[in-house]
């Protein structure tokens, strides 16, 4: 049984003079050295204790979320300058810890996120826009976090896993050549420290190398403005000073970044301090749906994604009123004007009243001769037939009734139609906010929405109501029947 009972919050509570009474160092060779504190023992214990918080296995965290918080915060109390070196020490304490059955990785939250890692996935449906932006990420354990981002806004999420990869980057290029993309706008999310500026502009540098075009670039995070008051104070590290960096043409002065970015002249801060917090996850999805937002136009992937229900909205306007009128279905075929068209114009009601009265003499006519083939099974045949020959003539009638109506329906659709195409600017897109009203597509990252989530919040009743009152106002009013007559007649439109 672990000797180290301490809670998470007791140990990122200590100072280091209590961090260092409860985990001396006991070797006389390190304390001479200056190391007062058993490392091994303090990172034991933070291990144990994060076990106690039970993180969810379904979070993906990978194992470096679970240094860089809590491990690394609690020994930068005591090693600040070089508490980075003990990233190692934590990994092989902790599979030492899961070697001898003391917890497994998954008590720590860690889902190996590797296994499903797609470094380079470019999407593949069939949505345009934003099809041509390029999220780069420079750290994986935060890419798999993203990933949901990539359907519901349609972007292409890259990671480099650091510097970039010129092997993936070519591998990219071709997947979005096969799309027809050759331009494209790049995003991109990396730390707050000189190397993490000189990883973007490295990123973008090989894009133009391999004959990408890049119409614009924009570095959106992570910045200061992302991180609290209290992360600041845990997270931020110092920077190296009098260090320089080039990678393949692209040069990084750690002083002169330190006098523009620096944090109080002298620290940065790392993508992982905010995505590796509680909550860490979610909070780097809405900080990176906010950012691209400033630049990109939410409406428009609105629009493409309600596209469709917004075109057939009309349509089922002028179907749910035509089923009202008759309780038929509309076709698209009775959209056009019919090519025969009736001789005269018959409403449903006319229809009707024409109709009724030959169906009762047809009924009377026919009564006894009913009562006949029930009663003489062995005369069936020949009564059926003697039937349907007195039927015929009404029949024939009843047809010629129908066929005046069924054309006249068309008519009346066509040119309900037609009144909809020449008034549709009443009931204008901007007009409706269809269930997403602005700043949507942020509030659906924040309540982990997929896209077939988000589409269902679709809502066209308000615009089929509208469109259907305002068809059926032009019946009401006599102006769709004054269009009829002028087709029967043959006259154009005034």
């Amino acid at each position: 049984m672990n000797q180290y009972i301490y809670t998470l919050m007791q140990l990122q509570a200590m100072t280091p003079e209590q961090l260092i009474a409860a985990f001396p160092q006991k070797m006389s060779q390190w304390v001479r050295k200056g190391y007062l504190v058993d490392f091994n023992s303090l990172i034991e214990a933070v291990i144990l204790a994060t076990k106690a918080m039970h993180y969810p296995l379904s979070d993906q965290r990978g194992c470096r979320e679970v240094w860089y918080n809590p491990i690394k915060p609690i020994l930068l109390k005591i090693e600040r300058k070089r508490s980075e070196k003990y990233m190692k020490t934590f990994e092989a304490v902790l599979a030492k810890m899961v070697k001898e059955g003391r917890l497994a990785y998954a008590d720590l939250g860690i889902n190996e996120f590797r296994m499903l890692k797609e470094t380079y996935n470019v999407n593949q449906n069939q949505a345009q826009c934003w099809s041509n932006i390029l999220l780069f990420v420079e750290k994986d354990a935060v890419y798999v976090h993203l990933l949901p981002l990539q359907e519901l806004f349609n972007i292409n999420i890259l990671s480099g896993g650091g510097w970039s990869k010129g092997a993936g980057i070519e591998h990219m290029l071709r997947l979005l050549q096969e799309k027809g993309i050759t331009e494209v706008v790049i995003f991109s999310l990396t730390d707050y420290d000189p190397f993490g500026f000189a990883i973007d502009q490295e990123f973008v540098s090989k894009c133009q190398t391999f004959g990408l075009t890049v119409s614009k670039h924009y570095r959106i995070g992570v910045n200061v403005e992302h991180a609290t008051p209290e992360i600041l104070d845990v997270q931020k590290y110092p920077i190296k000073r009098g260090r320089k960096l080039s990678c393949e043409g692209i040069d990084f002065n750690s002083d002169k970044w330190l006098a523009k970015y620096g944090i109080e002249g002298a620290y940065g801060l790392e993508i992982e301090a905010i995505s590796a917090q509680p909550q860490g996850h979610d909070k780097i999805r809405e900080i990176v749906a906010t950012e691209l937002l400033k630049y990109l136009s939410e409406v428009d992937r609105i629009n493409e994604i309600v596209t469709t229900a917004w075109n057939n909205a009309p349509k089922e306007a002028l179907q749910s009123l035509m089923y009202a009128i008759d309780n038929c279905d509309t076709s698209e075929e009775d959209l056009a004007v019919p090519q025969e068209l009736p001789t005269e114009y018959l409403s449903y009601d006319e229809y009707s009243e024409r109709v009724s009265p030959i169906e009762s003499e047809m009924e009377k006519k026919t009564e006894g001769i009913a009562d006949e083939i029930a009663e003489l099974e062995d005369q069936l045949s020949d009564l059926e037939q003697q039937k349907e020959n007195m039927e015929k003539p009404y029949q024939d009638q009843i047809e010629e009734i129908q066929w005046q109506y069924t054309a006249s329906r068309q008519l009346l659709t066509s040119a309900l139609w037609i009144l909809y195409n020449e008034k549709k600017e009443k009931w204008t897109r901007e007009k409706y906010d269809l269930g997403f009203p602005q700043g949507c597509l942020v509030q659906a990252v924040k309540e982990k929405k997929n896209l077939n989530a988000f589409k269902q919040q679709l809502d066209t009743k308000q615009i089929i109501l509208d469109i259907k009152n305002g068809l059926q106002e032009a019946i009401d009013n006599g102006s769709i029947e004054a269009s009829i007559q002028r087709f029967l007649k043959r006259e154009p439109e005034p």
